[in-house]
C-alpha cells in the first residue's frame, strides 16, 4: 500500500487548503502512506492533542512529554520526523501544564491528519483508533503500535524476589476502553503471545470534577515478554533505550536473559 498515493487509496478525499503560514514555511503534505507518517501518528494518538474545530486555536496541533526524560525524544526525534513528513520545522520548548514538546498552527496539516487520515479533534479518547487507511498494511500498523508505545508505554524494572530491580514490566493504559482493547488485539495479531487482559484502574484525583480517575490497562510481565516486544518495537525513544540498557545490566549474569537474547 506504501507505494500507492492517498488519493488512490482514498477516493473522496476534501481539498487541503494552505494558510499563509503554512505557504510561507514551505509545508508540504505527504502524498503517499509511509512507515514514518504511521509512525508520527501513532506518537500523537498517544501525546498529541488536536483542539476542537469550534475552539479559537482550531487549526493547531499541541504534542507533549514529561519533560524530566522525553526533552531529547522531541529535540532529536521529534524535529526530524516532522522534517522529513511534513517538511516542517519545529522548536521543542516548555509548555503549560508542565510538559515539553511543542505547539503549531497549520491548516493544511490539521485537515490532512483530521480529515484524511481520520485522527480525532477534541477530546480524542471518545472516537481515539488506528486510522483505517493503515489497518490493510501490516507494517504500517506496526509502525502507528511503535508511535503509541513511545508515547504511551511504561517499562519498569521490579524486585520481585530479589534486593535489584531486575524484573521488567511493560503497561499501556489510556482513557479509552475501546481503544486500549485494540491495541490489546493488535500486539497478538502482530505476533507476541502473552497473557492478561485489558482491566480498570480507578485512581483518586483531586484535580478531576468526579474527584477521581478512570483508565484502562493491560500488562506484560517478565523477561520473555520484554524481549519478544523490544524486537517487534525496536526501540527509538531515549528513555525506553535507557531502561533496556538498565535491564541489560543488571542481568548481565542472568542465563535465563541470556538465552532469550541468543548469548
Amino acid at each position: 500500500m506504501t507505494s500507492e498515493t492517498i488519493n488512490q487509496i482514498k477516493e473522496d478525499i476534501p481539498e487541503i487548503k494552505f494558510s499563509s503560514w503554512d505557504i510561507d514555511r514551505k509545508i508540504k503534505i505527504p502524498q503517499q502512506l509511509t512507515p514514518s507518517l504511521a509512525y508520527l501518528c501513532g506518537i500523537l494518538a498517544g501525546d498529541g492533542h488536536i483542539p476542537n474545530i469550534k475552539q479559537k486555536s482550531r487549526n493547531r496541533i499541541c504534542c507533549g512529554g514529561n519533560p524530566k526524560d522525553e526533552k531529547e525524544f522531541y529535540d532529536i526525534n521529534m524535529k526530524r520526523l516532522f522534517k522529513e513528513v511534513f517538511n516542517m520545522d519545529i522548536i521543542p520548548r516548555d509548555l503549560k501544564g508542565g510538559t515539553y514538546g511543542f505547539k503549531f498552527g497549520s491548516e493544511a496539516t490539521v485537515t490532512f491528519l483530521t480529515k484524511i487520515i481520520g485522527l480525532p479533534r477534541g477530546k480524542k479518547y471518545d472516537t481515539l483508533k488506528i486510522p483505517e487507511l493503515f489497518l490493510e498494511d501490516k507494517g504500517l500498523i506496526l509502525e502507528f503500535v511503535r508511535g503509541l508505545f513511545d508515547t504511551d508505554f511504561g517499562l519498569c524494572l521490579a524486585k520481585k524476589y530479589q534486593t535489584l530491580q531486575y524484573y521488567p514490566q511493560i503497561c499501556f493504559d489510556s482513557k479509552s476502553e475501546k481503544f486500549t482493547i485494540e491495541i490489546w488485539q493488535t500486539l497478538k495479531d502482530l505476533g507476541l503471545k502473552f497473557n492478561g487482559k485489558v482491566y480498570m484502574v480507578y485512581d483518586e484525583d483531586e484535580r478531576a470534577k468526579a474527584g477521581y480517575t478512570i483508565t484502562y490497562r493491560f500488562d506484560m510481565y517478565g523477561h520473555k515478554y520484554f524481549v519478544d516486544i523490544i524486537k517487534l518495537i525496536q526501540l527509538r525513544h531515549p528513555k525506553h533505550i535507557k531502561k533496556y540498557q538498565e535491564w541489560l545490566s543488571v542481568n548481565k549474569d542472568n542465563k535465563k536473559v541470556l538465552k532469550l537474547l541468543n548469548k
